[in-house]
């Protein structure tokens, strides 16, 4: 696995977390946009992991859709990448 897709997901958790703990207390939120592109970066398994953990960006169907979408394309993508190089 690249290491730039460790890192992106290791970045990803902490700040997915994060907003859903600010959007309980009632703080500054973490901008969406930010949490977009960690998962178009290559986050989207972080994404759903702090989905599934502590429900952040899951109550908006739309929101979770797109990220489960964008997992899907992405684990694809990856999977294709493997049956390339071999």
């Amino acid at each position: 696995m690249p290491a730039w897709l460790v890192a992106a997901n290791a970045v990803a958790l902490p700040l997915w977390t994060r907003e859903r703990r600010r959007a309980v207390r009632g703080t500054s939120r973490v901008p969406e946009a930010a949490l977009h592109w960690t998962a178009v970066l290559g986050a989207s398994p972080a994404a759903l992991v702090s989905m599934l953990l502590v429900r952040g960006g899951s109550r908006r169907a739309t929101f979770a859709l797109l990220y489960l979408m964008l997992l899907v394309l992405q684990v694809g993508a990856f999977g294709w990448g493997l049956s390339v190089v071999r």
